[in-house]
């Protein structure tokens, strides 16, 4: 007697239509005969023209950029050839988003009287800076910062979700 992968008693018949056990209980010489190495494909021989015999066909390095201002040269060069590439022809989708522009927040530093009534510091209480943004600032190593600001929400806002 034995069980499937569900923990059910399986038939003989059941036993013997497991495609799964049938193909785990293969040899694995007899999946590998029928594996083969892909071969390269035969090419004819070819020969690049030497550069004695035509000189248009003789490798000649480019001229070494070795100054700021060949570089900006050779920039310069590679940005003119690359434009018509970079050109954006899609139009511009029309933003689905409602946007609030925010040019300063309320900020400070975390006090122990934060530490010990963190409902007082969500409502306010402290002593708070003004800071325009962005903002670079603040602590070194490891500490806590403050900041909040308020707008007014609209209709079009909530109407939004």
């Amino acid at each position: 007697m034995s069980k499937g992968p569900d923990g059910k008693v399986m038939s003989a018949k059941k036993r013997q239509e497991d495609l799964f056990a049938k193909i785990a209980g293969q040899r694995a010489d007899l999946q590998q005969t029928a594996l083969g190495e892909p071969l390269p494909p035969v090419l004819p021989e070819r020969y690049a023209p030497a550069a004695r015999s035509d000189a248009h066909a003789a490798f000649r390095p480019k001229a070494k950029v070795d100054t700021p201002e060949k570089l900006r040269a050779e920039l310069d060069k590679a940005r003119r050839r690359m434009a018509r590439y970079q050109r954006i022809l899609a139009p511009s989708a029309p933003s689905a988003r409602l946007t609030v522009p925010v040019a300063a927040f309320d900020w400070r530093m975390e006090t122990e009287a934060d530490r010990r009534d963190f409902a007082a510091t969500l409502a306010g209480a402290g002593k708070w800076e003004r800071v325009s943004l962005p903002h670079y600032g603040g602590p070194v190593g490891r500490a806590v910062a403050y900041y909040r600001t308020t707008f007014e929400v609209t209709q079009a806002m909530l109407a939004k979700g």
